[in-house]
């Protein structure tokens, strides 16, 4: 990874999708196809689409209620904190034939001061506000790039209904997503840093 405030190397992250289908359809833009054997590409009729499609048949008739069920379950209970430091992502709709859904996360500014910020993010369930944090960040240089560490205390609201700090147990280490490195903080921190392959540690 030459950016090291890029996420993805080798198409790693891409390779999960296997666990659950063995033939992936990608649109986007101009292209358009099917994956076979893990690495070939096999041109499908172009269609006329926004954005990028990726879909995942459930190909697999000996494994298909598992996945199904793997997947409607992953859906059902996403971590809200994966979309704490995402970007370019801010809402996650999904649906099922029973039952729909949608995860959101909404960054109030509270101040702006030469290289900090502080804000809140509201992250919100089926509209319902779930899990608030304050959130400060901080631009940095390294090498001649400008970076942003960040860290996220969690809210909760006292007796008078008044926001107030409270410990996040196991705070892991974030790298946009989060890691397996528990840093005993008791809040998060999210910055710039050296992943191993799989995203679950640094070294």
């Amino acid at each position: 990874r030459t950016k090291i405030n890029k996420i993805g190397e080798f198409g790693i992250g891409f390779k999960s999708v296997y666990g659950i289908t063995k033939s992936p359809i990608i649109e986007s833009g101009p292209y358009h196809f099917q994956i076979s054997d893990f690495v070939i590409p096999n041109p499908l009729k172009l269609k006329n689409n926004s954005g990028t499609r990726i879909t995942l048949p459930f190909d697999d008739p000996s494994r298909k209620d598992e996945i199904y069920k793997l997947v409607e379950n992953k859906l059902q209970d996403i971590d809200l904190k994966t979309l704490l430091f995402l970007t370019n992502i801010k809402e996650i709709k999904w649906k099922i034939p029973t039952q729909t859904g949608i995860y959101k996360s909404v960054i109030t500014s509270l101040l702006e001061k030469n290289t900090k910020t502080v804000s809140v993010a509201s992250i919100t369930d089926d509209e319902k506000c779930v899990e608030k944090y304050l959130l400060v960040d901080k631009n940095i240089k390294i090498d001649d790039q400008n970076f942003k560490i960040e860290i996220a205390y969690k809210l909760d609201s006292d007796e008078n209904g008044k926001d107030r700090i409270e410990p996040i147990q196991e705070s892991k280490l974030v790298v946009y997503f989060p890691t397996e490195r528990v840093t005993d903080l008791n809040f998060l921190i999210q910055g710039p840093f050296k992943t191993t392959p799989n995203r679950e540690d640094i070294p």
